[in-house]
């Protein structure tokens, strides 16, 4: 999925792309479960079945689309001031004290 401008047109594209996406699922689980009910003589069987399992895939490609375009804003957002492209990943908590910046003492200095 390319990057989401934020402009309120690039956030529209996107989500008119995932209800298009949504209800094509759900249309094709409804057309395939038909046919193959045609074809076998099962007729309520192939439908009822492709069709929920299209609008549970559909759910989850949608809600993996929307978790994808909201990291991607996130990452457009952090962006360096060049413009190069994303800033990386986030560096992982730093120390909380200064002690914890500190080398740690080595065991065989008792102090003497």
């Amino acid at each position: 999925m390319p990057p989401i401008s934020s402009s309120s047109w690039g956030k529209g594209a996107v989500y008119t792309a995932l209800g298009a996406e949504f209800g094509s699922i759900v249309a094709a689980g409804v057309l395939l479960g038909s046919y193959v009910d045609g074809r076998l003589g099962t007729t309520p069987l192939f439908s009822l079945l492709l069709t929920v399992g299209g609008m549970v895939g559909a759910v989850y490609r949608l809600l993996w689309g929307l978790n994808k375009s909201r990291s991607l804003s996130d990452l457009g957002a952090r962006s360096d001031p060049k413009g190069s492209g994303p800033a990386g990943p986030t560096p992982a908590a730093g120390p909380r004290s200064v002690t914890d910046s500190q080398p740690p003492r080595s065991n065989t200095d008792n102090g003497d």
